[in-house]
């Protein structure tokens, strides 16, 4: 690699060591020149059918540039006959920006250098891999992670290749990605650095128009890499999977959000479920530092009840209480999980406060009158089908699943602090009011099972003591 103009003799020596050993005989003068010795990583490149490769950042005719190759050929065919078809390549100050230019992760990394384009416009792998939430934390992983890191980097084997990741905001789904090319050399388990020398990400929470122009660029002009592109909803999804599906694109894509709905052409799924990271969630609170005087049983659990979301069960671990609804707004959960990229819905989330006062409500066949019951009591739907109409978003989103006839609120710390955030503003005589017909309808049980964790509610505290006395 050359910085300033290189000559042919410059470039013949670059191949040599400087200044070979003399035998005591070529000293006094008295045997022939000894033969220039090869560097031995030249030779070692060599040996192993590899190519030399000059970068100069001048720019040179082909003329000029054969000449160099020739002189380099010269020289190492007096070192050696058989290095006579040394594969040797010149690249000038056009070359380079050529090559360049067909690379997306050369493109985003040259960018980055000289300061082009936003930092998080577009970025390479090592721009990726200084956010703190991909390191903050070591990665664990179990055999349903590892089956998906296995079948990501297989599918990316071959060209042109669509893949969404998606699952509950949350969950681990960005990271889970980011492992995919993280090598071995930088405390990952790819095997190389091959794939992650390939990777661009992009972010779409921000300036998504300018980014996808950007990514249709790299797909007219035939750039090559793998682009991950963030928080990519469905729309945009079948967008970028025109893009790579246009005569001449030559990149592979991996979108990654909550969103699931069709998946278009050949886009392979894969859904990263919350249920079966319960074991990671453990081994990442055992190995917090600032975790360390939990017990077992405590992380546990922590484990059962963060159902699955690391990131709440840090922080349930570490106030060791359920997190607050203020607390989940405030690590943008809620948000995520419940609005995505929509408004927010006043009724629907009223709706959602309701259910949660319960650990389920039945709502089908012979106890679907507890789901009535709710709707007469607690909220302000006058029917049961408007109910279910409101309620079929949070179904589609899983945060409302069904457990046999029964409705249930997920994540369960979401549950759980949406039903403390009702009892802020609940009245000592409501709830007294409501007790018998709560027994008729058999939802006495799944309401105190559902008090039993809110403990850290002071307004709770103050009711229960007025309905049932001080202890």
């Amino acid at each position: 690699i050359k910085a300033e103009p290189i000559s042919p003799h410059e470039c013949a020596d670059e191949l040599f060591v400087s200044n070979p050993p003399k035998s005591k005989r070529a000293a006094r003068g008295k045997a022939k020149p000894q033969k220039r010795v090869l560097k031995p990583a030249v030779a070692d490149a060599f040996a192993n059918r590899g190519c030399y490769c000059f970068f100069c950042s001048e720019r040179y005719p082909q003329n000029l540039i054969m000449a160099r190759l020739t002189r380099v050929r010269a020289a190492l065919a007096q070192a050696s006959p058989r290095l006579k078809a040394a594969q040797l390549e010149f690249l000038d100050a056009d070359k380079i920006a050529a090559w360049a230019n067909l690379h997306a992760s050369a493109v985003a990394f040259v960018s980055a250098k000289l300061h082009l384009l936003p930092e998080e416009a577009l970025r390479d792998w090592h721009a990726w891999s200084r956010d703190l939430e991909m390191t903050q934390y070591p990665f664990e992983s179990n055999a349903y992670l590892d089956g998906h890191l296995q079948n990501l980097r297989q599918l990316l084997q071959g060209s042109k290749q669509i893949a969404r990741v998606y699952g509950p905001s949350g969950v681990g789904k960005t990271r889970l990605v980011f492992e995919v090319f993280r090598p071995v050399t930088s405390g990952g388990t790819a095997p190389d650095v091959t794939l992650a020398d390939t990777v661009v990400y992009f972010d779409l929470s921000t300036n998504p128009d300018n980014k996808i122009e950007a990514i249709q660029q790299i797909a007219e002009t035939g750039m090559s890499g793998t682009l991950v592109v963030d928080n990519c909803s469905a729309a945009h999804h079948a967008k970028l999977t025109r893009f790579a599906n246009l005569a001449g694109a030559n990149f592979s894509l991996i979108t990654i959000d909550y969103e699931e709905q069709q998946l278009p052409g050949k886009t392979v799924g894969v859904e990263l479920d919350p249920a079966r990271l319960g074991d990671i969630v453990q081994r990442i609170l055992r190995k917090n530092p600032e975790l360390k005087a939990l017990t077992d049983d405590q992380v546990a659990h922590i484990a059962r009840f963060s159902h699955g979301f690391p990131q709440i069960a840090v922080l349930m671990a570490q106030q060791r209480a359920a997190p607050t609804i203020q607390q989940l707004n405030e690590l943008d959960f809620v948000k995520k999980l419940l609005w995505g990229r929509d408004p927010p819905d006043q009724a629907a989330f009223d709706l959602l406060q309701v259910l949660s006062l319960f650990t389920n409500v039945g709502a089908e066949g012979t106890v679907a009158g507890q789901l009535g019951f709710v709707r007469a009591k607690f909220t302000g739907f006058a029917t049961n089908q408007q109910l279910r109409a409101k309620a079929a978003r949070f179904q589609k989103l899983r945060v409302i699943q069904h457990a046999g006839d029964y409705w249930l609120v997920t994540p369960r710390p979401l549950a759980v602090a949406l039903a403390a955030s009702w009892w802020e503003t609940a009245t000592a005589t409501q709830i007294s009011d409501l007790l018998p017909e709560l027994e008729t309808n058999k939802l006495i049980d799944p309401l105190c099972q559902q008090l039993r964790v809110l403990t850290f509610s002071n307004r709770l505290t103050a009711i229960t003591a007025d309905l049932f006395g001080p202890n």
